[in-house]
């Protein structure tokens, strides 16, 4: 994946083509995080093997959810809105950044693309063997992503107007 993908996608270039966890030695794969996110009641948009990109709907709320799977890390993405990048005023990435906007399991961040800026709302999963605890820090992770991406938009919805 090049630098304009993972712009694209919300993620961060990773240079090793590994996907082996060096405290197990298990291989994570993009399958198994496909079925349980597919298991568990979410609707699988679009899949990308060679660039371990899943595109998931939250059949409940109807977001559409980016995770990433580089090496044992999981990166979730929501993508809140496209803005002006004159629109990102003080006040507005005070908003973002301030510890107590009620945001604590997500955090924020902007890339600048060809529709303006995106504000998008991130958080990760450290995967370990795709036991139990993994599966539930991968749901839980999706979860906190869409409850925080709520928040967001009512936090932000009458700083952007």
């Amino acid at each position: 994946m090049d630098f304009e993908q993972h712009r694209a996608y919300g993620t961060r270039p990773n240079q090793f083509g590994t996907r082996r966890n060096p405290l197990t030695n298990e291989t994570i794969s993009l399958d198994q995080i496909r079925e349980l996110v597919a298991e568990s009641g979410y609707e699988i948009v679009e899949s990308d093997d060679e660039n371990r990109v899943l595109r998931i709907r939250d059949l409940d709320s109807g977001m559409i959810l980016t995770t990433v799977l580089q090496e044992s890390v999981l990166f979730n993405t929501v993508q809140l809105v496209n803005v002006e990048r004159s629109t990102l005023s003080t006040e507005v990435l005070w908003t973002l950044l301030d510890g107590t906007n009620g945001i604590s399991t997500s955090s924020f961040q902007l890339y600048e693309g060809p529709k303006g800026v995106a504000i998008t709302l991130n958080n990760f999963a450290k995967l370990q063997a795709m036991g139990a605890d993994d599966k539930d820090d991968i749901l839980s992770c999706l979860e906190f992503l869409v409850v925080d991406a709520w928040a967001a938009r009512d936090l932000l919805g009458g700083l952007l107007d």
